[in-house]
């Protein structure tokens, strides 16, 4: 019931309260119906802000992982790219080329076995990693990783233009890590 004549319901249940003062009207909405309009725009602004910001931190920190990676995988995107792959397999003497693969000049390459289980955390750094290895043209964006080996981060493939670059092979390894390889394909040689 209202007390007031001038008094008249408004939106919600508020009273507003209508004073002519010549021929303008002036409408005085409650106080309490004015800040409950105020929290309920201020809520709805603020739950928009806070969707933009977590849209754009989403946006800045995706990685690229496997699932939404473009096409040609992580190595394919246009970045520079100058650190070494994680290193891999006995002694860590190969490195990853791809999250199953792990490579070595002249061992060949180790594809899901326990030797590539390091290779599946390079996909948590979101700067890519250098491959060694010239480009081939067997697999899509490979590597020649041994001789005539073709990798990319996905597969490998036999490609006879690769050779092994004795090189980079040098400078990567230590001579003691060679001259053990070197025994190991020596003793694989004498027992065929």
């Amino acid at each position: 019931m209202l007390s007031d004549p001038n008094e008249t319901p408004g939106p919600g249940g508020a009273t507003v309260n209508i004073r002519i003062i010549g021929s303008i009207h002036v409408d005085i909405v409650t106080a309490k119906t004015l800040s409950e309009t105020m929290i309920s725009v201020g809520v709805w602004h603020q739950a928009w802000v806070g969707i933009v910001v977590l849209l754009y931190c989403v946006a800045e920190t995706s990685g690229c992982f496997i699932t939404n990676c473009p096409p040609g995988g992580k190595r394919s995107m246009d970045t520079h790219s100058n650190h070494p792959c994680m290193a891999c397999g006995p002694n860590d003497a190969g490195q990853c080329i791809g999250p199953n693969i792990c490579c070595m000049p002249g061992m060949g390459c180790y594809i899901g076995t326990i030797e590539a289980k390091p290779c599946r955390h390079e996909n948590d750094n979101r700067v890519l990693c250098q491959v060694y290895g010239s480009p081939c043209e067997k697999v899509n964006g490979g590597n020649c990783v041994d001789e005539n080996i073709c990798c990319n981060t996905e597969s490998c493939a036999y490609d006879g233009r690769c050779r092994l670059d004795t090189n980079v092979i040098r400078n990567r390894f230590s001579p003691d890590i060679l001259r053990i390889l070197r025994d190991l394909l020596d003793a694989k040689r004498i027992v065929k």
